[in-house]
């Protein structure tokens, strides 16, 4: 997904929807601020007498799953992107929502045909009784997070089920995001993944016993970007021999591999070697070719670029770059080196292939997060929150590689 300064990335919003799914859906943890007392009077569920079924029929109708976002979503965004001292949670009505992208880039997002939708989101707006959410949490020294959330509705208003085939309960829009860039589409082909061997417990116990090097190919069968990043990884230039298995929906994982974090968004890779992982390629990064490149280069499995390939020019021009790894935080291939990223935040995330060196880091936060095979030396990371991150062959910031407990290896 690209916003703010960037064009609109189809796969990305297909891949944050998922991600929405996967964290926001289930059971959430951590703390968030309460809406305030008007915001909580202004979200009633709304009770229809007869009197009223007439003009209800004429109105979009929302179901539970629309109710289940509103109560949960400042949590999930405390999950995915706080802590925030305060935030504020308002419902708004379709209109409203047009006056707050007015103030963002991403009021091209209202008219744009390309987003997977029976609609686009300027028609869902203007129907009658439409609403939407609106998310901003403060949290210095990190810009302010601002997040439309537009849900879907049921019935009404000539709505016709239209949205009932799709595996999400809204369309989440985070301001002021970018994403890279650098090439005009990644390689596609067959969406087919039955050129590599399926996993399963017994083949991956057998793999891990005899200490093989292999890549395992983490499918999220229920995902609705899925399909898309198949056709990526379809696409790439991968040699004959590439000891590539797929694990449908992590189902091999779970007796052999303690570390839930490892279960990375649809289209993540985990490598392993002499019977443990070693290092992981989370998701399809775009530029595709060279980020995952790099990541096969390292693991000696093929050929590409040996360091780093996006900066922060990648993001576009004005693109606040810590604000924009905080939102989608899983990253590979990053080159930071210098950058002021001040209050970034990484929860329940991973970075591989990456260097921050002598990036401005302090009042960052990393939480429940991997970090493999990135260097971090001379990195500020004063006043910094560093908790439950585990490191594997990073360069901390005192120069030493280490692996293990990732606060001794960025806050010594």
């Amino acid at each position: 997904m690209m916003i703010g300064n960037s064009k609109w990335n189809i796969a990305g919003t297909l891949g944050f929807v998922c991600a929405f799914l996967w964290l926001g859906m289930g059971p959430l943890t951590g703390c968030a601020g309460s809406p305030d007392a008007e915001s909580q009077e202004e979200t009633p569920v709304q009770q229809v007498d007869d009197s009223q079924a007439v003009q209800q029929h004429e109105h979009v109708e929302y179901g539970e799953a629309a109710e289940q976002l509103f109560e949960h979503y400042p949590a999930q965004a405390e999950m995915t992107a706080g802590p925030f001292e305060d935030t504020q949670w308002n419902r708004l009505e379709g209109p409203e929502v047009r006056e707050v992208l007015e103030e963002h880039p991403e009021i091209d997002l209202l008219d744009s045909e390309g987003l997977a939708l029976p609609m686009t989101l300027g028609e869902l707006l203007e129907l009658p009784g439409a609403v939407a959410y609106h998310f901003l949490g403060h949290g210095k020294p990190l810009t302010d997070v601002e997040v439309v959330v537009v849900p879907f509705p049921e019935s009404g208003a000539g709505v016709g089920g239209k949205f009932e085939d799709i595996d999400a309960p809204a369309f989440v829009i985070p301001l002021g995001q970018s994403f890279p860039q650098g090439e005009d589409g990644p390689p596609r082909a067959d969406a087919d993944l039955e050129r590599w061997p399926e996993l399963d417990e017994e083949k991956l116990g057998e793999l891990l016993d005899a200490g093989e090097s292999f890549v395992v190919y983490q499918h999220m069968t229920g995902c609705p970007g899925s399909p898309h990043l198949n056709e990526q990884l379809a696409g790439l230039e991968l040699a004959e021999d590439f000891p590539l298995y797929v694990d449908h929906d992590y189902e091999a994982f779970d007796e052999h591999v303690d570390e839930d974090r490892l279960r990375l968004p649809a289209s993540g890779f985990v490598a392993f070697d002499d019977g443990d992982w070693v290092d992981f390629y989370p998701g399809m990064l775009s530029p595709v070719e060279d980020t995952f490149g790099q990541f096969i280069a390292r693991r000696g499995l093929g050929e590409g670029p040996e360091g780093p390939v996006v900066g922060a020019e990648s993001f576009g021009e004005n693109a606040d770059v810590a604000l924009s790894l905080t939102w989608s935080n899983h990253w590979s291939s990053l080159d930071m080196d210098d950058e002021n990223l001040r209050g970034m935040r990484i929860n329940r995330g991973a970075i591989s292939g990456s260097s921050f060196r002598n990036a401005d880091l302090s009042g960052a936060v990393f939480r429940e997060t991997l970090i493999a095979h990135s260097d971090f030396e001379g990195a500020d990371f004063t006043d910094a929150s560093i908790e439950d991150v585990t490191v594997r062959d990073v360069v901390c910031t005192d120069g030493v590689t280490r692996s293990g407990d990732g606060e001794k290896c960025l806050k010594r």
